[in-house]
């Protein structure tokens, strides 16, 4: 347990608690003696509740409008305001924890997002032509693309580069910018141009660590920010690394031309192959080759360790969901007890127990519609930003993924929950007899 986010997080709380109390407790403080206001005092109504109710012909439904966006003032108020605020963030707060959830799995299935463009690594030795033939004529290959790893050093830090050469398949993963396309050009990973203190458009001296003798550094313009995948031959981080073209990696180091026929292939598997089938079918196309060397694509160790926490997403949005019908509960209940006074009134003119739990239904349903409409898209572009920082801090492939089928659904479950959560204060309210009430009044 780390007791210190603990700690910083229980401050916070107090801190705020005292922070949102100033503004009433200073309104409190200056209201004059005998100025609390009733029921009767005079009240602005709710413009969008006006407006509702023309469109509507049911009393229930104006009313229960009403009671959801009028707090009302004296012992009948209601905090309508806090309600559907506190309403809004929970659906805010869900979403964007679906949101996030979701990416995350969509970041642990699709290695793309982590710099794999390719399903398996092979080096061949100096038998590169003889394993290609071979490769490219199995229909469960899609192509292939000669590349590899070199060693560089920009400044003190030595660091992993993704070269690839000719044509195929396998293209560097950019983030932002673009590839690097002459023998001038590079792409940084993002911890890399952190530590670099560079951003696109600069320029960074790289000295190829591989080189013979003491080679000069080279002036290279940083094109773009790029996701390298793990060296299968060193460990290597996410965010660390960078891309070259071949070119470029012969200026920075000559003789680099003389193994070119040594190079390993990147291989990608057909549409619809998976796993275990395209391995067994390049091991068979190799067969002929003495000691192949087979890497498939696996996903880095730092991605891996986010499976033991995928499921924390969720876990969060059940929180949040379970605080938002608890919030709902309170308000409904709330008014219930506030308003018996109103409610016996509207008996007294002639509603029927049907039309006293449809007002508390209607008013249910109105909190709940607000809170969608605003919480939906809030909470859509907080988990995308959200997402987009934490991806960045990891450095991949930011691609947050909205859930739309999840999303569409949450409208209409929510409005029933919501509904069936207002049954019983409706069912309290129905039984309100308005003489009892109105006597003690």
């Amino acid at each position: 347990m780390d007791a210190f986010p603990l700690l910083l997080g229980a401050s916070l709380v107090l801190l705020l608690t005292v922070l949102v109390g100033i503004v009433p407790a200073w309104t409190a403080a200056r209201t004059p003696a005998g100025a609390g206001g009733s029921e009767t005092d005079h009240q602005r109504p709710s413009g969008l509740a006006g407006a509702l109710g023309r469109l509507w012909h049911s009393p229930s439904a104006v009313v229960g409008v009403r009671m959801a966006l009028e707090p009302g003032r004296g012992r009948t108020a209601v905090p309508v305001r806090s309600t559907i605020f506190g309403a809004t963030l929970s659906v805010a707060a869900l979403t964007a924890s679906l949101v996030f959830a979701t990416s995350l799995h969509y970041l642990l299935v699709t290695p793309r997002l982590s710099g794999y463009m390719w399903d398996v690594f092979v080096d061949v030795g100096g038998r590169q032509e003889q394993a290609a033939t071979a490769l490219r004529a199995d229909p469960k290959v899609a192509g292939l693309t000669r590349g590899g790893f070199a060693n560089l050093r920009i400044g003190g830090d030595s660091l992993m580069a993704l070269t690839l050469g000719g044509s195929g398949p396998v293209r560097p993963v950019i983030i932002e910018g673009s590839a690097p396309a002459a023998d001038d050009e590079i792409a940084l990973g993002a911890s890399t141009m952190r530590a670099a203190q560079v951003t696109i458009g600069q320029t960074v001296d790289v000295v190829a660590d591989e080189a013979e003798g003491s080679p000069k550094p080279v002036r290279m313009r940083v094109v773009g920010t790029v996701v390298v995948p793990p060296n299968p031959f060193a460990a290597s981080r996410l965010g660390d690394g960078a891309a070259i073209t071949f070119p470029g990696l012969l200026r920075l180091d000559p003789p680099a031309a003389g193994q070119v026929g040594s190079w390993p292939l990147l291989i990608r598997f057909a549409p619809g192959v998976d796993r275990d089938t395209g391995l067994a079918a390049v091991a068979k196309d190799l067969k002929g080759i003495p000691d192949p060397f087979i890497v498939p694509a696996e996903r880095p160790a730092s991605i891996t360790s986010l499976t033991r926490i995928a499921n924390v997403p969720l876990a969060l949005s059940g929180l949040l969901a379970l605080l938002a019908v608890g919030t709902l509960v309170h308000t409904l209940v709330s008014a219930t007890r506030r308003r018996r006074r109103d409610l016996a009134i509207l008996k007294t003119l002639g509603f029927v127990r049907g039309q006293v739990r449809g007002t508390l239904a209607w008013q249910a349903t109105t909190l709940a519609t607000v809170a969608l409409l605003v919480g939906l898209p809030t909470g859509v572009a907080a988990g995308r930003w959200g997402w987009r920082m934490f991806a960045g801090q990891l450095g991949v492939l930011p691609d947050p993924v909205v859930p739309l089928l999840a999303v569409l659904i949450a409208v209409p479950t929510a409005l029933f929950l919501v509904n069936v959560v207002a049954a019983l204060p409706g069912r309290i309210a129905a039984r309100t007899q308005p003489g009892l009430v109105l006597r003690s009044e």
